[in-house]
């Protein structure tokens, strides 16, 4: 006896509802995954930076054994006038790795003598042609100003003829609640154990304290610190409601040599 067999699937169209219920799922999966890559990309950044300072911290040591010890100085600002060298003369200016060059022109390693200008800071790495393409002086966490893209190619000068690092690099002075400022550490005979030797550049002004959105890392809450030893930490500060974060935005308010050494001891804390 022959007996046919009908199939118990139902075919129907994709309704509304299941359209809605396909944008819930995705909207979901992006809540879920989008955080998570976006903490993926972050941490890279910040390893990536912090393996820029290590190197600068390498290459820092080479140079001194170089040059008789010393580490890359700065000759710009006036209270280098007159043979003096190494005077900050406002602590912005250990971010300096050029001045005085033509606009918009690339800067090579064989620039002419530039007296009171020229290379500065880690700029003497790269003339040394110890920084590679000067890569190393901008954390990849940075855009606009301070970052890599805004010298394209690198180590190419912007519309004032100069290149800033988005690092401090060797920014403490000898005595800052006088606020004299030569360098505290000139040579590497005169390096403190596990101190700060640069870190992630900090912005401020005197009427609105630290200005946040130029924190580097500042989605990981920190900052990346190159320690005198060689070492590399990344000092965590929570953002929201935390005696660190506080303390620095409180001291950075009036941008003195004693408010910002304040705030390097604090960077040298582990957190």
């Amino acid at each position: 006896m022959y007996t046919s067999i009908h199939s118990t699937r139902s075919d129907r169209a994709f309704t509304l509802t299941d359209l809605l219920v396909l944008i819930a799922v995705l909207a979901l999966l992006a809540i879920v995954t989008v955080p998570a890559l976006a903490g993926v990309q972050n941490k890279g950044g910040r390893l990536e930076c912090a393996n820029n300072l290590r190197q600068i911290g390498m290459e820092s040591m080479v140079y001194a054994h170089e040059n008789k010890g010393w580490l890359p100085i700065m000759t710009l600002g006036a209270a280098n006038f007159g043979g003096k060298r190494n005077f900050m003369n406002g602590l912005h200016y250990v971010r300096y790795v050029y001045i005085g060059g033509p606009n918009h022109t690339q800067i090579t390693t064989n620039e002419p003598p530039n007296p009171g200008n020229g290379y500065q800071n880690l700029g003497l790495l790269y003339q040394d042609g110890q920084a590679g393409n000067g890569s190393i002086f901008f954390c990849p966490a940075i855009w606009g100003q301070l970052g890599a893209d805004y010298y394209s190619p690198l180590l190419t000068t912007d519309s004032d003829g100069v290149i800033l690092s988005s690092y401090f690099y060797n920014p403490r002075v000898v005595n800052p609640s006088a606020g004299v400022p030569l360098r505290r550490y000139q040579t590497v005979n005169q390096l403190e154990p596990h101190k700060l030797l640069a870190v992630d550049a900090i912005n401020s002004n005197v009427s609105s304290g630290v200005n946040v959105p130029s924190i580097p890392h500042i989605r990981d809450h920190g900052w990346n610190v190159l320690f005198t030893d060689g070492s590399v930490q990344f000092s965590r500060v929570t953002l929201n409601n935390n005696s660190f974060f506080k303390s620095i935005t409180t001291l950075l308010a009036d941008t003195s040599y004693q408010a910002y050494d304040q705030t390097f001891n604090v960077l040298e804390q582990d957190h």
